[in-house]
Formats: structure tokens, sequence, C-alpha cells
């Protein structure tokens, strides 16, 4: 991959330096008292508004380079390592159906034992039954062996979750879609601009935003 170096010309970050200097200036020295200083501050409002915009062009146009070149490194990096992630993924699957194996058999293995515990305590007491005298097992069932602790896998145990009803989930637990409202609100607005719609637990209002342009 190519070398990739950016630089920001001084003057044009001493430039948006002055420039937002003057606008914070400007504000500054505004205190509305009267309707002249109520226009003075809106006009100010409009200039300031428009330095934001002009700042943040000059922030997109001085950023591109810096993007562009991110852009080739995610690139770049994100083909190195999607061949890696796919060899751990597939090795990951492997090492967690192993595991599960050695818990299987694990369980097979104690299922048997306790098996043959029931099995030889049944013939003691058919034995115990007829009368005959009977001895402890002089040759108790082995204990299963840990096969799982034999692996050498390091492991963490964390706590997950699942989605199991979607509907039972207490509201402190959903995020409200606010984008989704406001976009219902926008398309259900009439011909005279007012929306016709009711969400249940929403209060539909109007309110001023002044306009600064």
């Amino acid at each position: 991959m190519n070398e990739i170096e950016v630089r920001i010309p001084k003057q044009q970050l001493e430039s948006v330096e002055s420039y937002r200097k003057n606008l914070i200036a400007e504000a500054n020295g505004i205190e509305v008292t009267s309707q002249e200083k109520a226009d003075q501050a809106n006009a100010t409002a409009i200039r300031l508004n428009a330095g934001l915009k002009q700042m943040e062009k000059k922030r997109k146009e001085l950023g591109k380079p810096f993007r562009d070149g991110l852009d080739k490194l995610n690139s770049f990096f994100k083909q190195l390592e999607s061949p890696v992630r796919d060899a751990l993924n597939r090795i990951d699957h492997q090492i967690k159906s192993w595991r599960a194996e050695l818990t299987r058999q694990e369980e097979e293995a104690e299922r048997k034992r306790q098996a043959e515990i029931e099995r030889r305590k049944k013939i003691q007491d058919a034995h115990a039954a007829k009368g005959h005298e009977t001895k402890e097992d002089i040759t108790p069932v082995p204990e299963t062996a840990s096969l799982i602790q034999q692996d050498t896998t390091k492991i963490r145990k964390q706590w997950d979750f699942e989605i199991i009803d979607e509907r039972s989930v207490p509201d402190d637990y959903k995020v409200i879609d606010t984008a989704k409202i406001r976009k219902a609100i926008f398309s259900a607005r009439d011909k005279e601009g007012i929306p016709q719609i009711e969400i249940p637990g929403v209060n539909i209002f109007q309110k001023e935003v002044p306009i600064y342009a």
C-alpha cells in the first residue's frame, strides 16, 4: 500500500480561526434589551449560522484527504484480516464442537456409571430379600473421569441472553425510535401542514424554531 501523507496549510487554519474569533466577538457584544437589539441579534445569529456552515464546509474540504486515506487504510486491513477471521471462526467452531462432544461423553459415562450402581444395588437387594448374607461391593464403580478438564483450551464464562418473547420484554429495555416517529408525523401532514396522526403515549405539538438564514 502506498504511503499516505496529509498536511493542512497553516494559512487555511489561520483564516478559519480569525473568522471564528470575529463571529464570537460580535455575538458577545450583543445583549437583547430592545427590538432594535433583537433585530441586531437576529442578524448576528444569521451570520453565526452561516459561519458554522462555512466552517463545516471547510472541515469537509480539509478532511477529505484524511477520509480518503482512512478509507484506503480500512479497506487494506479489512482484506488482510478477512481470511484470518474466517480461519479463527472455523477453529473456534471446531473447538466448541469438540468441548460439547467431551461434555456429551462425560454425561454418557456418568449415566452408565449410575446405571451400573443401580444394577448392583438391585442384585444386593434381591439377595437381602431372600435372607442371604450381603457384603459391600469390593470393586466399587469407579468415578467418571473428567474429559473436559483435560482440554487445554482457556475458557472464561460470561452471561449472555437471547430474546424469546419480544412482547414480554419490559419497556425499560426498549429504545424509542424517535426518527421513525418524526417521519410518521411528517408523512401524516395534511395540505395545511397539520399532522393527522395520533401515536399512543406520544404528545405531538408545534414549537417555534428560529431560522437563521
